[in-house]
């Protein structure tokens, strides 16, 4: 596992747009398609399907892999892992050996075959490929007449024990009753966990993702029509961005003079959004945000 933290100072919306952007937008590959062949054991078809479509691989734009597991245990216990898989197409490297597959009885044979293909986790969490989230760093201060050993013993989370660790420090209160005073900051603690790829190739994938993302909003010519609700005000119906993208951009609009912003996933099960602005030139204000969120997290790539 490949881990990265960094610290940044950036609107937490642009930080939660690139986590969410690592969770769900980055395409990768992922095996999908198992055919179980011969199965003696106590799992089911099922079990070892799911079980191999969660196999971390390297991402294989050029190929799909074409994939034998053949095993008979001669032993009384015997751990299966991904070092054990034939690639039969494509190269044996993409598969990240040493992961921990089933275990099988003395006698007991598995043979399948599996293939993969590319995707984003939005269709399948198998092609997820790695974790992300954040914590913000807040502002403490701490008042000289309090008592820095009851503090400390008051401190859940040790924020106290020596110094001040605001990266600890996850705002439940409980040091408000000594005077306390713990502020939120655009400073915060991102950290990203990959299962298969360098987890700093993936931050910079996230980044890409969006800056696409904000690219289709230029590129595009939004028809706004009357919200019919809320007087003065648009509404663009679009599925081509994604809802971590329009939150920025409502957060970029709030900042350009939009007096009423929202935006709204029409249905759960559907990608349609209904962006909300009230504005004398909504498509102006809206590719004014969208400039300005791409400058930003090309500034932000730039500056890895």
């Amino acid at each position: 596992m490949s881990v990265h933290h960094v610290v940044l100072t950036r609107p937490i919306p642009h930080v939660n747009a690139l986590r969410r952007s690592i969770l769900s937008m980055i395409p990768h590959a992922a095996v999908d398609s198992v055919q179980v062949e011969v199965n003696t054991t106590v799992h089911n078809d099922s079990f070892l399907s799911k079980t191999l479509e969660m196999l971390p691989i390297m991402d294989a734009p050029a190929l799909a892999l074409d994939m034998v597991l053949d095993v008979t245990s001669e032993h009384e216990l015997m751990t299966v892992d991904s070092s054990m898989i034939t690639v039969i197409a494509g190269d044996p490297t993409w598969v990240k050996p040493g992961v921990f597959l089933f275990h099988l009885q003395r006698g007991q044979r598995v043979r399948l075959r599996a293939k993969s293909s590319r995707g984003t986790p939005r269709e399948h969490v198998r092609y997820q490929v790695a974790h992300a989230g954040y914590r913000i760093v807040p502002t403490i201060t701490v008042p000289a007449e309090v008592d820095r050993d009851a503090l400390a013993a008051l401190c859940c989370r040790n924020v106290f024990d020596q110094g001040i660790a605001a990266d600890r420090c996850i705002a439940c209160g409980d040091c408000a009753a000594l005077g306390v005073t713990v502020t939120p900051t655009d400073t915060v603690h991102f950290f990203i966990d990959s299962f298969a790829e360098p987890a700093l190739q993936i931050y910079q994938w996230g980044l890409r993702a969006l800056m696409q993302q904000a690219s289709i909003v230029l590129r595009a010519t939004p028809v706004w029509v009357d919200d019919g609700v809320v007087p003065d005000t648009r509404v663009w119906l679009t599925d081509a961005i994604h809802m971590t993208v329009a939150q920025v951009l409502v957060f970029e609009m709030s900042k350009l003079g939009a007096a009423f912003h929202a935006v709204r996933q029409l249905h759960p099960l559907q990608p349609m959004l209904a962006i909300r602005v009230s504005h004398p030139d909504p498509t102006g204000v809206l590719v004014e945000a969208a400039t300005c969120a791409l400058e930003q997290w090309q500034g932000w790539l730039e500056g890895i």
